[in-house]
C-alpha cells in the first residue's frame, strides 16, 4: 500500500504555505510585515543605553576610590593612571559586548538568534539585573584585580619605593626624578614689619636653590587661587599649579633668631607628609644677605630630603645614580691628588676649574652628597693661591663660607668639614674664638676614630686657643697629636710655650726634637733650631747679646738670608747693617723677607737711627700711604683694623705727628677685641707702647709696658730689656719700676741693676 502524500492534501492547521500557482492567495501577514525598528528604540531594547549609564557611574566611583585609597596603601600614581585608562578602554568594549549578545536562559546568544517572544516575563526582569550587575562588576573585578597586584607586587623595601616622575626619562643630567614643587610664600607670624622685604627675598631665593637640584623641578607659585576661589586649599593650589607638591611656609623672627615652619602637602591627594622646622641666628658680624642665602640653602635641603623619603629613586634610577655619581666622583678624586701634589708642592692650578666643575656636577645630581660639598670648600679655600681669586674679593669670602656651612650640615660628623669651616674664621676672617666650636669639634671626631694620622685638626685648635690668651689649653691640645712634629710646623708649639712664659719647657722641647729633626738635614733645619733657641734665651734673659753671638754665626751659613740678617741686625741695634741687608733681600725667594708694608717700616727705623730723618720720613709717609692705598691694608682693615690703626699710630709717632698719633691710638684700642683675637689686642698695645717712647710720652708708655706684662699670656719682661726701641726708658723710674714689679718673669732677675745705669742714665752694655 503506497503511503499517502502528504503535499497533496494539506492539513488545515498546517503552516506549510500553498504550492505556488495553486492560485490561493498570500496570507496576510505576507502582505503587510511587522514594521523595522528605529536605532534608538533598539539600542533601549538591547539595554545598551542602561549598561552605559551603569558602567559610566561605576567607572567614576572607583576612579574616586583610586585617587584616595592607592596613595594610602603606597601604590604608584602609575597604578592610578593604569586604572583610569582600562576603565576608559572597557566603555566602548561593554557597549559594543551589550549589543552583540543577549543573556537567555540558555546562555548568552547572538541578538539575532534570539526570540524575544519566547522568554517569560520573569525571566526579562531577571535578565535585565544581571546586566546592570556586570556592568557593575566588570571594573570592580579588574579594579580589584589591579589593587592586588600592584600592592602585592611591589618591592615593599623603603630604597625601592618608585619616586613621582618614573615615567620620566632616566639620564646621566638627571638619574632620579622625584618631581614637582611648588614652595608658596611665607606667612609671617611674628616679627617686625620691615621683616617682610626679607621674607619675600627668602622665598626667591628658596626657589633659586631648589631650582639647581636636577631631582626637583619647580613651578612658580605667582599665580595661584585667590581668597574668593571655591578652593584655596594646598591640594587645590597643587592642582592649579600642576606641581606633585606644595609647600607653606611660614616665618617667626625675634631678635636675630629665625624660626621656619614648613608643610609639605601632596597635591593629588591634599595629604600633608610632613612638617619640618628650621631655627638658625644670625651672628652680630653676618651680612643679612649672606644668612638669607644660608637659610634658604637648609630649607631647600631639609624639603629635599623630606621629599626623598617617601619618594625614593627605583632601582634603575638607584643604579644609574650611583653610576653617574661614583663615575664623577672618581674623576674629581683623581684630579684632586694631582692638584695638592706632595706636601709643600704648589698646587696645580691648571686641574682647579674641571675639579670645581666635577664637584658641582655632583651636588646638582645629589644635593646631600657631603664628600661633594667638602671637597668643593676645600679647593675653593684655596683659590687664591692659585690665582683663582683674590681674598678681598666679597663675593669668593661669600660663597666659600657658604659651602664650608653646607659642608658642616651635610656631614657633621665629618673631621674636615669641622676643621675647614674652624679654619676660615681662624685665618680668612681672622676670628679665631668664632673657630673654637668648629675646631674643638673638628678634634672630637679625630680623638674618637683612632687611628687618625693627620695633625692638622690639633695644629689648628691650637693656633685658635693661642691667639684668644689660652696658650696652656693650646699645649694640652698639641700633645694629642698623632704624629710627631715636623720643622715647618715646630711653632705651633714654641708659640704657646713662649706666650705663657714657659721659656724653660720651650728649649726642652726644642732639645729633644732637634736630633730627629737635624738628621739627614742640609743645615737649614739646625739654623732654624738655633734661630728659635736664640730668641726664647733672649726672651728669657733680657740679654740682647745673644742675637749678636747669632749674627756672627749666620754670617758664614750659606742658609742664611738676607732677610734673616736684617731681622737680627735690627733686634741687635746694628742699623748700617740693616740697610744693606735689605738692600740684599729677594722677595720672591726669601722666606724671611719683611713684606711690603714691614719694608718700608725698617728701612724708615734705620735711617732715623742712622741719622738721616728727612728720608726717615718719607719712608713713614710711603707705609701710611699703604695703609690707606694698598690692597693688603684693605684685608686686614676687614680682619684686624686695630693692628691696622696701631701701625698707623706708630708711623706718626715717627714722623713727630703726636696729635694724630693720638688719635689713631684711641681708634686702634676701639676696634680691639680681646674676646675676638687676643694675640691682636697684645699687638696693639705692644706698638702703641712704641709710639708713646718714640714721642717721649714716659709715663703713658710704662702704664702701656705693664699692662703687657701683667697679661697672664703676653710680652715677657727680657723681651721689653731686649728690644732696642725701650732704651730711652731706662733710665726712668717709672719704667725701672715696672720692670722690677715683673721681675720673677727673667731667668735671673738680680741683673736687672746691671741693666739700668743709674748713675748716669746711660745704657749698659749688654
Amino acid at each position: 500500500m503506497v503511503p499517502k502524500n502528504m503535499t497533496d492534501s494539506p492539513e488545515p492547521d498546517s503552516p506549510q504555505d500553498p504550492k505556488p500557482g495553486t492560485g490561493s492567495t498570500s496570507s496576510p501577514q505576507a502582505e503587510n510585515p511587522p514594521p523595522v525598528p528605529s536605532f534608538f528604540a533598539e539600542l533601549k531594547r538591547r539595554k545598551v543605553v542602561r549598561v552605559a549609564i551603569t558602567y559610566a557611574i561605576a567607572a567614576w566611583l572607583l576612579m574616586q576610590v583610586t585617587a584616595v585609597v592607592f596613595p594610602q596603601f603606597g601604590l604608584p600614581l602609575r597604578a592610578a593612571r593604569f586604572v583610569t585608562l582600562l576603565l576608559a578602554s572597557g566603555f566602548p568594549i561593554a557597549l559594543i559586548i551589550t549589543w552583540a549578545f543577549e543573556l537567555t536562559p540558555t546562555g548568552v546568544k547572538l541578538t539575532k538568534n534570539v526570540d524575544a517572544a519566547g522568554e517569560t516575563a520573569s525571566f526579562q526582569v531577571r535578565r535585565n539585573w544581571m546586566v546592570i550587575g556586570f556592568a557593575a562588576a566588570l571594573p570592580t573585578v579588574i579594579f580589584g584585580a589591579l589593587a592586588v597586584y600592584f600592592y602585592f607586587g611591589r618591592d615593599t623595601t623603603p630604597a625601592s619605593l618608585p619616586e613621582l616622575g618614573s615615567i620620566a626619562a632616566i639620564t646621566d643630567e638627571r638619574p632620579y626624578f622625584i618631581g614637582t614643587v611648588s614652595v608658596l610664600p611665607p606667612q609671617m607670624i611674628a616679627g617686625p614689619s620691615e621683616n617682610t622685604a626679607f621674607a619675600d627675598g627668602l622665598n626667591k631665593e628658596v626657589l633659586t636653590q631648589l631650582s639647581a637640584m636636577r631631582p626637583l623641578d619647580v613651578v612658580s607659585s605667582a599665580s595661584t587661587p585667590q581668597p574668593g576661589d571655591p578652593d584655596t586649599s594646598s591640594g587645590a593650589v597643587g592642582r592649579f599649579l600642576e606641581s606633585d607638591f606644595v609647600v607653606e611656609t611660614s616665618l617667626q623672627v625675634s631678635g636675630a633668631h629665625y624660626r621656619v615652619t614648613m608643610q609639605i602637602v601632596e597635591s593629588a591627594t591634599g595629604r600633608h607628609l610632613a612638617v619640618e622646622s628650621l631655627q638658625l641666628t644670625m651672628e652680630s658680624e653676618e651680612e643679612p644677605f649672606l644668612f638669607q642665602k644660608e637659610l634658604a640653602w637648609e630649607m631647600a635641603l631639609t624639603l629635599y630630603r623630606s621629599l626623598k623619603r617617601p619618594r625614593p629613586p627605583s632601582a634603575a634610577s638607584r643604579k644609574r645614580l650611583e653610576q653617574v655619581v661614583g663615575g664623577l666622583t672618581a674623576e674629581s678624586k683623581a684630579l684632586q691628588i694631582r692638584f695638592w701634589g706632595d706636601d709643600g708642592n704648589t698646587p696645580d692650578a691648571s686641574l682647579y676649574d674641571r675639579i670645581m666643575e666635577l664637584t658641582g656636577q655632583v651636588i646638582a645630581i645629589d644635593p646631600g652628597n657631603a664628600d661633594a660639598h667638602t671637597d668643593r670648600g676645600s679647593l675653593l679655600g684655596h683659590a687664591p693661591f692659585v690665582g683663582k681669586a683674590n681674598f678681598l674679593d666679597e663675593n669668593w669670602r661669600q660663597e666659600l663660607l657658604l659651602t664650608l656651612k653646607r659642608a658642616v650640615v651635610i656631614n657633621p660628623d665629618s673631621v674636615d668639614s669641622q676643621r675647614n669651616l674652624g679654619r676660615y674664621y681662624l685665618i680668612t676672617e681672622g676670628r679665631p674664638s668664632r673657630s673654637q666650636p668648629y675646631l674643638q669639634a673638628a678634634v672630637r671626631l679625630a680623638d674618637a676614630a683612632p687611628p687618625y694620622t693627620n695633625n692638622w685638626p690639633y695644629y689648628d685648635l691650637a693656633s685658635a686657643l693661642h691667639q684668644t690668651g689660652q696658650s696652656v689649653a693650646a699645649l694640652s691640645v698639641l700633645k694629642r697629636a698623632p704624629q710627631e712634629p715636623e720643622m715647618d710646623h715646630i711653632n705651633y708649639w714654641i708659640d704657646p710655650f713662649v706666650a705663657a712664659r714657659r721659656f724653660s719647657d720651650a728649649l726642652d722641647f726644642l732639645q729633644r726634637h732637634a736630633p730627629r729633626l737635624e738628621a739627614n738635614d742640609d743645615g737649614s733645619n739646625a739654623l732654624t733650631i738655633a734661630h728659635l733657641r736664640t730668641d726664647i734665651e733672649v726672651r728669657w734673659t733680657g740679654d740682647r747679646a745673644g742675637f749678636r753671638t747669632f749674627l756672627e754665626r749666620i754670617e758664614t751659613d750659606s742658609n742664611a738670608t738676607a732677610g734673616m740678617r736684617s731681622r737680627y741686625r735690627l733686634a741687635a741695634g746694628d742699623y748700617a747693617g740693616v740697610l744693606r741687608e735689605l738692600a740684599a733681600v729677594d722677595p720672591g725667594r726669601d722666606p724671611y723677607a719683611p713684606n711690603v708694608i714691614e719694608m718700608p717700616l725698617h728701612q724708615a727705623l734705620a735711617l732715623e737711627r742712622t741719622g738721616n730723618p728727612a728720608l726717615a720720613h718719607s719712608y713713614f709717609r710711603s707705609v701710611l700711604k699703604q695703609y690707606s692705598s694698598s690692597p693688603m691694608a684693605e684685608m686686614m682693615l676687614q680682619r684686624d683694623p686695630a693692628s691696622v690703626y696701631a701701625t698707623m699710630a706708630f708711623m706718626h709717632a715717627g714722623l713727630g705727628e703726636v696729635s694724630e698719633m693720638r688719635v689713631a691710638i684711641a681708634q686702634a684700642r676701639e676696634a680691639a677685641d680681646p674676646g675676638r683675637s687676643y694675640q691682636s689686642y697684645l699687638l696693639v698695645e705692644y706698638l702703641n707702647a712704641l709710639a708713646f717712647t718714640q714721642v717721649g710720652e714716659t709715663v703713658e708708655a710704662c702704664a702701656t709696658i705693664d699692662q703687657l706684662l701683667s697679661a697672664p699670656a703676653g710680652e715677657s719682661t727680657g723681651s721689653i730689656l731686649a728690644n732696642v726701641s725701650f732704651d730711652s726708658l731706662h733710665g726712668s723710674p717709672e719704667f725701672q719700676k715696672v720692670i722690677r714689679q715683673h721681675a720673677d718673669q727673667l731667668k735671673d732677675p738680680a741683673v736687672i741693676e746691671d741693666l739700668f745705669a743709674l748713675s748716669s742714665g746711660e745704657d749698659v752694655e749688654r
